[in-house]
């Protein structure tokens, strides 16, 4: 699990970085997949991240911009740290685009955006040789789309014609209502299917931040916070991190302070 103790919020400091750091990496087989396409640099043309809230969609469009756009490629991996990475952590969607990765909201495009974008970036040459990278081989630019479900109907249309022409770019739409993107792009994109860990899975998380954190925790609290969630590792991190500000001294004081 990586460790980024300079922010303050738990939620953030502890995504993951790696594939491998998903606490149910394991159990998902759209972790497992995700992590081998790109380690032989595979990824589709189109991938489509499908899931509820909090399931790690964007965790993982993060982690792919970072591995396009990373300085290092530490075992063709992306270290977290460089500058490409930073810059792709710290943008989330909000219309930026520097190094090899675009972040979009899908509540807010427009079709001249969209054609904006695939001139950037379908001409776009990746500014960083990473070690590990051999010469002739070509590290897709990451555009990505939050709420994809939201995006005006022209629009996934607009995408729809230039997916097969955006030659040096992997497209990622995430959203929590698949029935809402166009068939066409369900058709033509690979979909990977995003859940929950399981309780268990979630606990031994928040276990292992609550020790790196100092924070009083025990295995039976760790379980009743995941519960709370339903297994979501975000807001299970938001208690946690309630927890910290609070500055707890006691596992009792646990329920005291999330408890109704």
């Amino acid at each position: 699990m990586t460790d980024m103790t300079n922010n303050n919020d738990l939620r953030m400091a502890y995504r993951p970085k790696l594939f491998t750091e998903y606490c149910n990496f394991e159990n998902s087989k759209t972790l497992r997949i995700l992590n081998r396409q790109m380690q032989r640099n595979a990824l589709p043309r189109l991938l489509i991240f499908d899931g509820d809230y909090s399931t790690g969609k964007t965790s993982a469009s993060l982690l792919l911009g970072m591995w396009s756009s990373c300085e290092q490629w530490i075992d063709r991996m992306p270290c977290g740290q460089c500058g490409g990475c930073n810059f792709v952590l710290n943008s989330q969607h909000q219309g930026t685009w520097r190094a090899n990765y675009y972040g979009l909201d899908g509540t807010d495009i427009d079709a001249n955006e969209i054609d904006e974008i695939f001139r950037q970036t379908n001409h776009y040459m990746p500014p960083y040789q990473p070690r590990g990278k051999r010469p002739d081989e070509l590290i897709p630019n990451i555009v990505s789309i939050d709420e994809a479900h939201r995006t005006q109907p022209k629009i996934q249309e607009r995408l729809l014609t230039l997916v097969e022409r955006w030659t040096k770019t992997s497209i990622i739409l995430l959203t929590t209502k698949l029935d809402k993107i166009d068939d066409g792009l369900i058709a033509r994109g690979t979909t990977y299917r995003f859940q929950h860990p399981s309780l268990q899975q979630t606990a031994a998380r928040l276990l292992c931040v609550a020790e790196a954190e100092s924070i009083p925790l025990t295995e039976a609290d760790a379980l009743w916070i995941a519960e709370q969630h339903d297994g979501a590792v975000r807001e299970s991190l938001g208690d946690l991190d309630t927890l910290k500000s609070c500055g707890i001294t006691s596992p009792e004081e646990v329920r005291q302070l999330l408890g109704d």
